[in-house]
């Protein structure tokens, strides 16, 4: 199954010059004056329908550390420009440092990334792709590491329960994914190559017709890394990784007073991940002796020593395709008021073979649909709405489900309902804004009878922005979130040997409620922000009370859990060439929340950053401190470097070291269009395993395999360069 790999990247080798042929035909035919200026106006007329946007207007271009939007909801925007400094080839690294977000490596060989937000695991935080919900845990899980930057005109980040009024399960808050709207006739590349066989090529243009009522966006991606071995043991602590990516998206303008406006977009991505055995001839270690090479898979039975196994019995490869679709026709009549209606489909397949050469394989289909009304009503902006989505997995396996008979772990997800939302402008920069969902959830285990969940949940929410004085601004939030549990598949990455099974039977629910300050004074620019959320329900594995049932069961933790994220960050323009910036963060974790979590979480940390402008060159760096803290509560005291004779000895930390890592950039403009970079990455080679000796690889004291030891950095020094032409 996994070998299928080859044939797929043949094709998006072919894909990448197609579209690049077609976005020069595009751009060929723009004249975007007309359009642009129509597009503008639809635009203030339409902002308001996003979730996080206040009606007034569209967003900042925010490039402040610590600087928010103007939106009602507390919002982070993560413009393209920050993405450039931050050298991001893919989402998880665009949203790396922001306050309250934090992005964990769950496992060193598949590479998996964890993103929370607010102290809350991957698992309570929606992921959203212009405004709609087509993510999913399961699609969540490996699906984002190919979500290429290319084409993106912001990252929206909205924290705490109900930050989103069509992401009922953001428990910790969203992150919404904005594509270009092609208003303009531009175009953007971006190659750049390093150590390791790290590369990247991003390509992006927008076209306008002649007519002015069509434009057109196309956008690629390729990024490819190598394996990371800090010790030279053969057993990597980062996998290798190849993402590839294409993007399509049209806009128009229809109807005599041009009062219709519509859009489509299409994209498709491919991620590969071989992890663990650092040989680059993967089909022929998956095809390998079927016994080991060795009584042992290291010398001396320790992580810490060579590798002497057999690489079947140790590497993990994920292939992960996913083709997404969406579209939107807004009509905005002075009368009838603003309509829109939304649509979109995600269909995302994964092909895997786990340690052992153990298979498993899913195709996960969702469909979302929205429906709104909104109109003015003297001081208020009244949204009616109506929404639907259905998600349906299912998953294969000859060895789990064919040999083992586990019983597979298929599901249907569907919920829907209503929803309304009052803005009030009641002064001058002062909004209030309430809504209320109503939602009808059903869950069902397809192929386990009578495990089922059905419920209905009403969950409001409030948001309030208050301009004190200019430059001074308060906003307050408050909301309620759930979220339905799925599957083993987030929590064990799939199956479990024995099979599962379910106990639950009620929703994962979140209150909380927080705030922000932020304060512009001349150069300076100050935000401080506390959230404090409760969660009651949450899944996790836990013992079948029948003890002559060994199968592991998935159940709800009625324990309610209390979580509180404080952070600070400030950053001054000292002058025309150079700006400093510094922040804090700390989130409190309940332990009982981190008994169940897959990786310890990074608890207290700050930051720093530095840009120097010239004439000449640009220079902008960045520290990330994280300090030392226990791994006993998220189950690391279980840990061991060495199993023989049936005895597991040396125990692995359990209190990690606090640590630092830099990161810094060079750019040089050589004209008005042409920029060439260098930079390094975790610029001192801080890794967990070469700096501080404590492989992410541990035994159990069953002896069991394990990968996830993880506290610190697990990919070490990485240098690159690179050219970047805008048109």
């Amino acid at each position: 199954m996994a070998c299928e790999v080859n044939s797929y990247f043949y094709k998006g080798e072919i894909m990448k010059p197609l579209i690049m042929a077609l976005c020069s035909l595009i751009l060929a035919v723009a004249s975007p004056q007309i359009f642009a200026q129509k597009h503008d106006q639809l635009s203030d007329s339409t902002s308001q329908i996003n979730e996080n946007i206040l009606v007034r207007g569209r967003k900042h271009d925010v490039n402040r550390v610590g600087a928010l939007s103007i939106a009602i909801q507390p919002t982070t925007v993560i413009t393209p420009e920050v993405m450039f400094l931050k050298n991001a080839d893919d989402f998880s690294q665009a949203v790396t440092g922001e306050p309250g977000v934090s992005v964990l490596t769950g496992c060193s060989s598949c590479g998996f990334k964890q993103i929370q937000i607010n102290g809350l695991g991957a698992n309570q935080v929606t992921m959203l792709m212009d405004g709609l919900p087509l993510y999913t845990p399961v699609t969540n899980f490996y699906g984002v590491d190919a979500l290429t930057t290319s084409g993106v005109t912001s990252i929206d980040i909205s924290r705490g329960p109900g930050a989103s009024l069509l992401a009922p399960g953001a428990m910790g808050g969203a992150i919404d994914v904005r594509f270009q709207d092609p208003t303009t006739t531009s175009a953007t590349a971006d190659a750049a190559a390093g150590n390791d066989q790290w590369n990247h090529l991003q390509f992006a243009a927008t076209a306008v017709a002649d007519t002015g009522k069509l434009g057109f966006l196309v956008a690629a991606h390729h990024f490819l890394q190598g394996p990371w071995d800090a010790n030279g043991t053969g057993l990597s602590q980062s996998p290798y990784m190849r993402d590839e990516s294409a993007l399509m998206r049209l806009n128009g303008l229809m109807g005599t007073d041009e009062d219709w406006s519509w859009n489509v977009r299409w994209s498709h991505s491919y991620n590969e991940v071989f992890g663990a055995s650092t040989t680059t001839n993967h089909q022929g270690a998956t095809i390998g002796p079927a016994d080991t090479l060795s009584t042992q898979m290291f010398v001396g039975g320790n992580v810490n020593n060579q590798f002497i196994g057999n690489p079947v019995d140790i590497l993990e490869w994920i292939q992960t395709t996913r083709d997404e679709g969406a579209g939107a026709l807004i009509w905005d009549s002075p009368d009838a008021g603003l309509w829109q209606l939304r649509l979109g489909y995600a269909n995302q397949s994964q092909n895997s073979m786990y340690e052992g050469a153990q298979d498993y394989a899913n195709i996960d289909h969702t469909l979302v649909g929205d429906l709104r009304w909104q109109t003015r009503a003297g001081a208020h902006t009244i949204t009616l709405g109506a929404d639907a989505n259905s998600e349906k997995m299912n998953s294969q396996s000859v060895v789990f489900y064919q040999q083992l008979g586990i019983t597979p772990d298929s599901y249907e997800n569907t919920y829907g309902g209503g929803y309304v939302q009052d803005t009030w402008n009641f002064g001058p920069e002062r909004d209030l804004s309430i809504a209320v969902r109503a939602d009808n959830i059903h869950v069902d285990w397809i192929d386990k009878p009578g495990s089922a969940i059905n419920n209905f949940i009403v969950a409001p929410r409030a948001s309030l922005r208050w301009e004190f004085t200019e430059g001074l601004t308060g906003r307050l939030s408050a909301g309620t979130g759930w979220r339905a549990p799925l599957t083993f598949f987030e929590l064990d990455h799939g199956l479990l040997n024995d099979g599962f099974d379910i106990g639950v039977t009620e929703l994962e629910k979140a209150e909380g409620a927080g705030g922000s300050l932020s304060w512009e004074k001349g150069s300076w620019t100050f935000t401080a922000s506390t959230y404090a959320t409760e969660v009651t329900g949450l899944e996790y594995v836990g013992s079948n009370p029948d003890t002559t049932i060994q199968r592991p069961l998935l159940l709800s933790d009625s324990t309610k859990m209390f979580f509180l994220d404080l952070d600070f960050q400030a950053d001054w323009f000292v002058n025309q060439w150079l700006e400093l910036g510094a922040g804090i963060a700390h989130q409190h974790i309940p332990d009982s929340f981190k008994a169940d979590e897959l990786v310890a979480a990074q608890e207290t940390e700050a930051n720093g950053h530095v840009g120097i402008t010239t004439k000449i060159i640009s220079l902008s760096g960045d520290v990330q401190w994280i300090a030392s803290r226990d791994l006993t509560p998220y189950g690391y005291g279980g840990h061991y470097n060495t199993f023989v004779d049936g005895v597991a000895s040396d125990p692995k930390l359990t209190t990690a070291p606090s640590y630092f890592v830099i990161n810094v950039k060079a750019v040089h403009s050589l004209s008005s269009a042409t920029d060439i970079y260098a930079g390094a990455e975790n610029l001192f080679n801080y890794t967990q395993a070469g700096s501080a000796h404590d492989e992410p690889h541990f035994w159990d004291s069953d002896g069991n395999f394990n990968t996830s030891h993880i506290w610190g950095p697990l990919r070490g020094r990485q240098l690159y360069a690179g050219v970047r032409v805008k048109i």
